[in-house]
């Protein structure tokens, strides 16, 4: 079925996760929906449980995102400038953030992996 509200704009790349789908449009934005269990659509605290039109994640409105990866209950992306982010549940510390033990609503960028030039990664059910 056609996604009305990415019609106007060039998909530059999807995922699909357990029961979450994101997309990137060639300037850069990210657009997630699904079901918004555990902070995994990044988009803040209060979200419905089930967000069923794309939204914008806004707090990563200021980056031009390049790459996503959905796992089973986080995400985490790349952006041009080869910072890397991740959000949603951190119980097998699939985020890379010691300091959450449960999960995160909202992209956190995992500054110790600045300099390492990633180029591709992949979130599985509990890892990245």
């Amino acid at each position: 079925k056609r996604v009305e509200s990415l019609s106007k704009m060039t998909v530059a790349h999807i995922d699909c996760g357990k029961d979450s789908t994101a997309a990137i449009s060639d300037t850069g934005k990210l657009f997630m929906w699904g079901k918004s269990a555990s902070g995994k659509l990044g988009l803040g605290p209060g979200q419905p449980t089930a967000v069923v039109v794309p939204k914008v994640v806004e707090a990563l409105q200021t980056k031009v995102v390049v790459r996503i990866s959905l796992g089973r209950n986080h995400s985490a992306c790349l952006t041009d400038d080869h910072r890397f982010f991740t959000w949603g549940s951190n119980t097998f510390g699939q985020l890379g953030i010691p300091a959450i033990t449960t999960s995160l609503s909202h992209p956190e960028e995992i500054s110790s992996l600045r300099e390492a030039n990633i180029r591709h990664f992949s979130c599985g059910g509990g890892d990245t």
